[in-house]
């Protein structure tokens, strides 16, 4: 039973990936009323938001910490289903990776339960420019979805580094 688990978590592995980055699509952020989403490929890569000439301008800028939630665990995925599939007998070379993605799911895990406080918008009036944050935003369908599977991510790749450590 062990070896038929120990095969087909790195498949669920990649597969819970694939879903976060796949969410980059999606509405990531939303507001209390559902009137502004924001996707992720917003609050990933930034742009604009809203613009009236001089008068007023709503950026997003790149943020780093929502880049590495969405696409490390894909990363660090495949580099675990190649480490198993080169057959290695050494167990620093298959627990590396496990370990990597472990920590790259507990990443997401924390980014993605509170996607808002780490998206910066920067708003330029007339009056002069401002910070602020999307942290009264509530999660969108993409952001709560990146989120469930970051929970199983981090369940499933936490079985995957004990079954090698217990060597079953």
């Amino acid at each position: 039973m062990y070896k038929k688990i120990k095969q087909a978590l790195p498949v669920f592995l990649i597969a819970l990936s694939v879903i976060i980055t796949i969410m980059i699509l999606f509405p990531a952020l939303k507001s209390d009323e559902n009137e502004t989403t924001i996707k992720g490929v917003k609050a990933v890569f930034g742009g604009e938001i809203l613009s009236f000439g001089d008068i007023l301008n709503s950026d997003i800028k790149f943020n780093i910490l929502s880049f590495l939630a969405y696409f490390l665990p894909l990363v660090f995925s495949l580099y675990l289903f190649i480490a198993f599939n080169t057959n290695n007998k050494n167990i620093l070379k298959r627990l590396l990776p496990s370990i990597l993605l472990l920590a790259s799911f507990i990443l997401s895990l924390i980014v993605f339960s509170s996607l808002g406080s780490y998206t910066n918008v920067t708003i330029t009036t007339f009056f002069g420019t401002f910070e602020s944050t999307y942290e009264d935003f509530a999660l969108g369908f993409g952001g709560l979805i990146a989120l469930i599977a970051s929970i199983l991510g981090v369940t499933l790749s936490l079985i995957e580094t004990l079954l090698i450590l217990l060597k079953k």
